[in-house]
């Protein structure tokens, strides 16, 4: 009789790698298509007979299919045209991307659009991934460009898009969420490089951005992408106006999620956020003013740093609520300005809603080295402490204001505590209605009786992205920095150069670390299988199942874990197979990757972690061998109930019987190439010799 458990596993046609990157499986066909080799009167179906344009291959993928579309790397085409045509679903989408070696496909679409769908009537087109690929306006001026023209333009309504690891140069918009009826919903845009959009038609009217999201579009993310220089060309600071951004989310457009990025260079804001949204773990650098809200948002754990004047125009905005309701503004860092023309329009964080009412919270900011205020006050709220201003550290320059509040504040409607401030050597930091205050002042004027005028000390506050530079092997540039980011690529991926990585450098020097995973265990002896992650800080309000990534180290096969549990003491994660019981024989990487969690500072982890574990059934000892000791267990515990693996239960299935010992018997002296040490071999109770034992075994075995 021979017995063995059913192999329980969950796959996934989407899924993400230990580094982070999207792996697509379960393709129903394959179009491979090359312009310098390829001819349209291939059938397309391998890499030795690809078509040559893109717009007889397009017409080879099906409508509602998981079709994949590979472009040859190095070779160069002409636009995508019109694409019509949908996935299955997200998790079985059309895949366009690139096959072989070298370069992205660069796609020259001259003065027209790189790729954009287009509605049929009330259809959707969505469930479509586009991978390593570049796009570049070639013949575009500035003036001459046509209908629909940007990188990739999403005109039709559609969802679950996925827009990674592309390059997209030039163009009046990069990428454009423009679509009509529902929008571009549940999309994401990372890894990519959007740069250098502009438009010289009417430069005191017209909008160019990096990317724009349309007033119907909800639930999308930009995430872990190099934005910069967007709304100007290159070497032309005299294009730069108010009109153009690195990112702008139109009114209207729902959970908008901007994660992770570096957004640097724009013309003017960093993010424009009329539509409100939640930004988070940004590098934002660079830009005249880094983030502008209009609506309710969450501004939480993000890097604003070298803030610039616009083109002979003093400015240098951190954070400002400008016409937005109500904001959470929390744990962000804005350090350094470089503004130098003038002292005005120079302001940290920058309450000023047009002197409408306003609710919100501002706190634990650090605000250093900045000049004109810290935090500056004009709304006049909403009502009885409906402004919260907790816990922030504002160390400015000698010439500068901490808190400084405007005539319109209603003070009834602030309620400060526990904020922390300095201005150099000045006695009178903050202000209010254009009169300095003594800390008795306001003290008296505030009902902030819990606040410190005191200068802090930090770990090293001086560190600059230009320093971290030279750290990381560079020229010691913010040029040679942003050069390097802008040049990555999927083949060519630096963790040096993305925001996580340059955030928690930062971060550092103000003695706020990002959470580091400390310890990774595997359990095999509990059903179903289980992976413990411990981490050096709080990382429950953000840890989640799709976190944890468990690969077959051979095969490249994801299996689903879900969190279990989370212990918010000792800061554990206790993760769970999907599948209930065990999982195939073989080797087993588990991983994180950057910026899967963040701890309560908002600072998000920073480099991938990953261990690796063996499964080997009937392996009671977990020493990768299959032998006497391990019937020897049986055999201590054989009929025992409630019993593990280290007791015989090799099936899971809580009794050590006879399906346990073929289960051995099966994989008797057999034994696991194993790539990660053993977890801690255990020890079983030999309660026969090695004679008797292995007479038995030879009886037994021989007999199953």
């Amino acid at each position: 009789m021979f017995v063995e458990t059913l192999e329980q596993r969950v796959h996934l046609s989407v899924s993400r790698d230990a580094n982070g990157w999207t792996v697509v499986s379960g393709a129903t066909k394959v179009i491979y298509v090359s312009n310098s080799t390829g001819n349209d009167s291939n059938n397309g179906l391998s890499q030795s007979a690809p078509v040559k344009t893109l717009a007889h291959a397009q017409s080879l993928i099906t409508d509602g299919s998981a079709d994949w579309l590979l472009l040859k790397r190095g070779d160069t085409f002409e636009s995508f045209g019109q694409w019509t045509k949908s996935g299955i679903s997200a998790q079985q989408p059309i895949y366009i991307s690139a096959y072989g070696t070298g370069a992205r496909p660069q796609i020259n679409s001259g003065n027209s659009y790189g790729f954009a769908t287009f509605p049929s009537g009330t259809k959707s087109v969505g469930n479509l991934i586009l991978s390593s690929l570049s796009f570049f306006a070639n013949t575009y001026t500035g003036l001459n460009e046509t209908a629909n023209f940007a990188g990739i333009r999403l005109i039709s309504q559609g969802s679950n898009i996925t827009i990674e690891d592309c390059k997209i140069t030039g163009y009046k918009d990069d990428i454009d969420f423009d679509a009509s009826g529902t929008g571009i919903t549940n999309s994401t845009v990372r890894r990519c490089e959007i740069l250098d959009a502009y438009d010289l038609s009417a430069p005191t009217t017209a909008h160019a951005q990096g990317i724009f999201i349309g007033a119907t579009s909800a639930n999308d993310t930009i995430e872990e992408n190099v934005l910069d220089h967007n709304g100007w060309r290159p070497g032309h600071p005299e294009d730069r106006t108010f009109f153009n951004h690195d990112i702008y989310s139109y009114n209207g457009a729902a959970n908008i999620v901007v994660q992770n990025n570096i957004i640097a260079e724009a013309s003017f804001y960093g993010i424009k956020f009329n539509s409100g949204g939640t930004a988070t773990g940004n590098l934002l650098i660079q830009n005249s003013e880094s983030v502008y809200l209009e609506s309710n948002a969450t501004i939480a754990g993000n890097v604003v740093t070298e803030a610039v004047d616009m083109a002979g125009t003093s400015w240098g905005v951190g954070i400002n609520t400008q016409k937005a309701p109500s904001a959470t503004i929390t744990n962000n860092l804005v350090a350094d300005l470089l503004s130098s023309v003038g002292t005005s329009s120079l302001n940290g964080i920058e309450l000023f809603n047009n002197g409408t009412a306003f609710s919100g919270t501002v706190s634990n900011n650090i605000v250093y080295n900045w000049r004109g205020s810290g935090i500056s006050a004009q709304t006049p709220g909403s009502g009885a402490g409906a402004i919260t201003i907790s816990g922030n550290q504002i160390q400015m320059v000698s010439n500068a204001n901490g808190a400084n509040e405007g005539s319109a504040v209603v003070q009834a409607n602030y309620a400060y505590s526990n904020n922390t401030y300095s201005a150099g050597t000045k006695t009178s930091i903050n202000q209010i209605n254009g009169a300095a205050q003594t800390i008795g002042q306001w003290q008296t004027a505030t009902k902030e009786t819990t606040d410190t005028y005191k200068t802090l000390t930090y770990t090293d506050p001086t560190r600059t992205i230009e320093k971290y530079s030279t750290l990381i092997g560079g020229a010691g540039t913010f040029a040679d920095f942003i050069a390097k980011a802008r040049g990555m690529d999927k083949l060519s991926w630096n963790a040096n150069y993305t925001a996580l990585a340059a955030n928690a450098y930062m971060w550092a020097g103000f003695g706020r670390s990002a959470p580091a995973v400390t310890a990774g265990s595997f359990m095999f002896e509990q059903a179903p299988l289980a992976v413990d992650v411990t981490f050096s800080s709080n990382v429950g309000s953000t840890l989640a199942s799709s976190d944890l990534i468990v690969t077959n180290t051979a095969t490249g096969t994801p299996y689903a874990f879900t969190l279990a549990s989370y212990n918010a003491t000792t800061f554990t994660g206790h993760f769970t197979y999907v599948g209930g019981g065990t999982l195939p024989d073989g080797n087993y990487t588990a991983a994180l990757a950057p910026g899967s969690v963040a701890n309560t500072s908002n600072i998000s982890l920073a480099n991938t972690y990953s261990f690796n574990f063996f499964v080997n059934s009937a392996d009671a000892n977990h020493d990768g061998k299959v032998n006497l000791l391990d019937l020897n267990a049986l055999a201590t515990d054989f009929g025992k109930t409630n019993a593990k693996v280290s007791q015989g239960d090799f099936n899971y299935d809580g009794t050590v019987n006879m399906l346990d010992f073929t289960l051995l018997a099966s994989k008797f002296n057999t034994s696991l190439t194993i790539t990660s040490a053993p977890v801690a071999s255990l020890a079983v109770k030999n309660i026969f010799s090695d004679v008797a034992v292995k007479s038995i075994a030879d009886d037994v075995l021989g007999a199953v």
